[in-house]
C-alpha cells in the first residue's frame, strides 16, 4: 500500500513538471514573433527604411543581397560611381545634342580639362595618325558650355592635341617659327624665343618673340587656350593668313585688323588679355569671314575679300612676347563645311 501510494505520487509530480515544460515552451513560442519582428524592423530603421522611390536619404549601406544559390552579391558600381569614388568628388552629366539636337549619352562634366576632346566629344573616336592628327572620319559635336561656331559648319576633326603626353613636337603639323624653340611639358605646348646667337645673327624675324605656325588648314574652325608671359603684351597677335588679318592686344582693349586698313575693324575696350592667365579662344575661317570668341569676353568678327585668296590661305599663327613664352593647350581644328550658318546673318546683326 505504502508503495503503490509513493509510486502514485512519482507520476502526480512527473506530470506537473511536464505541464511546467510545456507551458514554457509556449511562452518562448508566443514571444519569438513578437522579438523577430523588432529585430526585423530594428534592420530596416538601420538601413534608412524607405524605398529609393521615396526620395528618402539613406544614411546606411544597402544590405548585401543573398541569391537562391545562396551567394552573396554586391550591388555593382557604375562607371562613374567608381570615379566618384577614386578621386573622392561627384561627377555631373551632361547630355551631349547630336547633329539634330537630340541628346546622344553622357560625359563628365567635371574632367580636369573642360576644354579638352571631352568638351568637344568625338562621336566616333579612332586612333591618331603618326602625324599627330585624328582620322578625319572623326565628327565633334560641341558640348553644352564649349563656345560654338556662330558662322562657321563644323565638317571633321584635323587635328586635337591636349598634350598630356610629353614627347618629341611633332613636325609637321606644328611648325615653329623664326628658329622659336618648343616643347611639350608639364601638359602644355611651350615656346620660348630662338637663341642669343640666332638673335645676333638676323636683324630682323630674329625669333625675339616665340612663334608658332599651323598650315595648309584650308577653310576651318580651331578651339584652343593660350596664356603669354613676359614684361610687355605689345607685340602679341593671333595672325590669319600670313597677315590678311590679325587680333592684336594692348591695355584694356583687343583689335582685330585686315590688309590695307590703317584703323581697326573691330575693337572692344572693355576686355583685357592679361600676362600670366588663361584664355579660351575659338576661330572660325570660312571664305571671307573671320569670327574670333574670347570665353566670357568679346566676339571680333570681319568679312574681307582677301582672306577668300588661296595664296597662304588656311595659315594660323600665334606669336607671343618679346623675350617672353607662349603657352598652349587642348587645341582642336575641323574642317568646315561649305557656306555658312543660316542663322549667322542674324548673329552678325546682333553677335551675343
Amino acid at each position: 500500500m505504502k508503495q503503490s501510494l509513493m509510486s502514485g505520487r512519482c507520476r502526480l509530480r512527473r506530470a506537473h513538471i511536464c505541464e511546467r515544460i510545456n507551458l514554457n515552451n509556449n511562452r518562448r513560442a508566443s514571444t519569438e514573433p513578437a522579438a523577430t519582428t523588432w529585430l526585423a524592423l530594428a534592420l530596416v530603421v538601420t538601413w534608412g527604411g524607405c524605398s529609393p522611390a521615396d526620395g528618402v536619404h539613406r544614411t546606411g549601406p544597402k544590405p548585401i543581397e543573398v541569391d537562391a544559390a545562396g551567394a552573396s552579391e554586391a550591388p555593382a558600381a557604375t562607371d562613374a560611381s567608381r570615379k566618384k569614388e577614386e578621386d573622392g568628388r561627384a561627377v555631373p552629366e551632361v547630355d551631349v545634342p547630336d547633329a539634330a539636337g537630340a541628346g546622344s549619352g553622357t560625359v563628365d562634366a567635371g574632367s580636369k580639362d573642360l576644354r579638352s576632346t571631352e568638351d568637344l566629344r568625338p562621336t566616333d573616336r579612332t586612333a591618331p595618325t603618326p602625324d599627330g592628327n585624328i582620322s578625319s572620319t572623326d565628327v565633334v559635336v560641341p558640348k553644352p558650355g564649349a563656345l560654338r561656331p556662330l558662322a562657321a559648319q563644323l565638317d571633321v576633326v584635323k587635328l586635337h592635341d591636349d598634350f598630356e603626353v610629353s614627347r618629341p613636337l611633332e613636325v609637321p603639323p606644328w611648325k615653329p617659327s623664326q628658329e622659336t624653340r618648343w616643347t611639350i611639358e608639364g601638359g602644355v605646348l611651350k615656346g620660348i624665343p630662338s637663341t642669343p646667337a640666332y638673335q645676333m645673327s638676323h636683324t630682323s624675324h630674329d625669333g625675339s618673340n616665340p612663334v608658332m605656325d599651323l598650315d595648309h588648314l584650308g577653310d576651318y574652325a580651331m578651339d584652343f587656350r593660350f596664356k603669354f608671359e613676359g614684361t610687355s603684351i605689345a607685340k602679341c597677335d593671333l595672325d590669319f593668313d600670313h597677315h590678311k588679318a590679325n587680333v592684336t592686344f594692348a591695355d584694356r582693349s583687343v583689335s582685330m585688323h585686315v590688309a590695307g586698313s590703317a584703323m581697326p575693324v573691330k575693337q572692344d575696350r572693355t576686355f583685357e588679355v592679361k600676362l600670366g592667365q588663361w584664355y579660351h579662344v575659338l576661330v572660325e575661317v570660312a571664305g571671307d569671314t573671320l569670327v574670333v570668341q574670347f570665353e566670357n569676353g568679346p566676339v571680333l568678327y570681319t568679312v574681307f575679300a582677301g582672306l577668300a585668296d588661296p595664296n597662304n590661305k588656311g595659315l594660323f599663327r600665334i606669336a607671343g612676347p618679346e623675350q617672353g613664352t607662349v603657352y598652349l593647350d587642348d587645341v582642336t581644328v575641323w574642317s568646315v563645311k561649305p557656306g555658312l550658318l543660316p542663322t549667322w546673318p542674324a548673329t552678325r546683326a546682333m553677335p551675343p
